[in-house]
């Protein structure tokens, strides 16, 4: 066997190692790209930036013209915001299955998936965090849910089930129907469930036999090929893969896999993929790939948020997340319009949907995964309101966060957001919500998630 054989047979084992390493290396420099910029002069936006970009020749040129923003200072809790928090873990109280202690992804309705699985985790380690709940909760809780995710089913017997009935926890439709067949897996749920995992391990070593008993039955490898992530789909019977993942979505769900060794480093780059479409006078960063359906791909809120509170920013995705930002709080601006837009729960049919900064070939659309359009349907997203005030903690998102305080229900929880037609509440409750509410107040308390795992 040649010299060159032997490598591409090793590169698996050669990526798993520097997997791990580059994975530490990341969480290490965004912590320094953090603190750095906290420290930083407050100050606008440039108003040069945009005429800067369009003399820039590469994409790389094109990011590096891009001002960050300026980092919150991390703080204590005020009363309100201890509040704010108690009433987001309310929704878990109230949708928390007494037998298999996972969580309804909607309010009332038993069904879940990996990812709002992931985010209820993330959720439980912030109530924690902020002593909403105490160690007997806590423990019992975390060792309840990881227990019943050990026993239930995986797709083709390889990895995680795209739904699954909470009850039961039998693979289903997402109509919540039984289905043994299964519906494949997704990488990008499976990676966002990576990351509390990862935290786990390092930080609660009384679980960390439970979290490697249930990661090894798992084909955590099939999630990757040649440096992109892969999930699957079920098609006249037969199992399909497909790349996963666009800007802002990729990056996030690389560094999670990154933490666990798996070859994701092409995914982790923004700048193969990128393009700037401009929304006003803001260069908003969007894959130039299309979707599965043939539709362009969109930019939105929740990649970036969850970026920077559970990783901390790298010093590409704070400036991309910063015109994110920015072109929502431009358009407040020039309209009036409080904007906040992310995916997410609706209290009408199609009853989820995708509100972009930009997406499907324009500014401000609505869309489905489909391609299909409903600009009607746009509503401000309160986990990207909380999201954002944590991150970046300008007038603006303060301003925001207190024009949804009527969304607050401490019996049910937060209020998925407002319809920008009417003014009238997005009444849905949604499992994933509450968690990047709790995650954003424990973020301005303590940082970004990993951060703390590496010992801060």
């Amino acid at each position: 066997m040649s010299f060159k054989e032997n490598l591409v047979r090793g590169r698996s084992q050669l990526i798993f190692i520097a997997g791990l390493l580059s994975a530490s290396v990341v969480i290490l420099a965004v912590d320094d790209v953090s603190e750095s910029l906290r420290a930083a002069p407050a100050g606008t936006p440039s108003a040069q930036a945009p005429a800067v970009m369009a003399k820039a020749d590469s994409v790389s040129e094109k990011i590096a013209a891009i001002e960050p923003m300026k980092l919150a200072a991390l703080r204590p809790l005020t009363e309100k915001e201890m509040t704010q928090a108690k009433i987001a873990w309310r929704y878990f109280q109230n949708n928390t299955d007494k037998n298999t202690l996972l969580v309804n992804a909607a309010n009332n309705y038993p069904s879940t998936t990996i990812w709002d699985t992931g985010s209820y985790l993330i959720g439980l380690i912030s109530a924690y965090r902020l002593g909403i709940i105490e160690d007997v909760e806590f423990h019992g809780r975390l060792n309840g849910a990881l227990v019943s995710l050990d026993t239930m089913e995986l797709f083709e017997g390889r990895l995680p089930n795209k739904a699954y009935d909470v009850r039961t926890l039998k693979m289903s439709t997402y109509a919540n129907k039984p289905d043994p067949r299964g519906l494949g897996w997704s990488a990008l749920d499976v990676a966002h469930f990576l990351v509390p995992m990862s935290y786990i391990m390092r930080n609660y070593p009384e679980h960390a036999k439970d979290v490697r008993k249930l990661l090894t039955k798992w084909d955590l490898a099939a999630l990757v090929q040649e440096g992109d992530m892969f999930g699957t789909a079920v098609r006249d019977d037969k199992t399909v893969f497909r790349q996963e993942g666009r800007v802002g979505y990729e990056q996030y769900g690389a560094k999670a896999m990154m933490l666990f060794g798996l070859d994701a480093v092409d995914a982790a780059k923004a700048e193969r993929n990128l393009t700037f479409q401009m929304v006003g006078d803001v260069a908003v960063p969007v894959d130039d790939r299309k979707l599965g359906n043939g539709s362009a791909s969109f930019a939105t809120s929740e990649p970036y948020v969850l970026d920077g509170l559970d990783f901390g920013f790298d010093s590409t995705s704070l400036r991309l997340a910063s015109n994110v930002y920015r072109a929502q709080e431009q358009r407040y601006r020039d309209t009036g319009q409080f904007t906040a837009v992310s995916e997410g729960h609706i209290s009408v049919k199609p009853y989820f949907t995708y509100s972009t900064v930009w997406g499907g070939g324009d500014p401000w659309a609505v869309m489905r995964l489909d391609g299909s359009r409903m600009d009607e349907l746009r509503s401000i997203s309160t986990k990207a309101a909380f999201g954002w005030d944590a991150l970046f903690g300008t007038d603006y998102t303060k301003a925001l966060v207190a024009s949804l305080d009527d969304l607050a229900d401490p019996e049910k929880g937060w209020m998925e957001g407002r319809f920008e037609a009417d003014g009238s509440p997005n009444g849905s409750l949604s499992c994933n919500t509450n968690a990047i509410i709790l995650a954003s107040l424990a973020y301005k308390q303590f940082g970004p998630l990993m951060r703390h795992q590496m010992g801060s």
